[in-house]
């Protein structure tokens, strides 16, 4: 997602595109959810996931995770326990170390 735009007037829905040289309209998500319509447009039909088989994480952040799993319920345990770490990843950002492209107010 490259651009999000909000409309007052259309407050069920988001206006967004995934290039900045798009020079289309924006695509419409509708995310009011109403019974009986099945014409909204979904998130997956247009995004692509960033890191589809998953994204490793620093060691310190997995084993402070699941230092957390008596606090998780034990249905969701399965997701925490397949976290992947990465000893070599040190987090600069709030779990983000690749490139920014914005400017950091320090």
């Amino acid at each position: 997602m490259k651009e999000i735009k909000l409309l007052k007037e259309k407050k069920y829905s988001i206006f967004m595109k995934t290039d900045y040289n798009d020079n289309n309209d924006y695509k419409e998500i509708i995310i009011n959810k109403k019974k009986g319509r099945h014409d909204q447009t979904n998130f997956s039909n247009f995004l692509k996931p960033l890191w589809p088989n998953g994204k490793p994480v620093a060691e310190a952040k997995i084993n402070d995770i699941k230092s957390y799993l008596h606090l998780i319920p034990a249905s969701d345990h399965h997701f925490y326990t397949n976290l992947t770490g990465n000893p070599s990843i040190e987090e600069d950002i709030d779990g983000f170390n690749g490139e920014l492209d914005f400017e950091l107010d320090v």
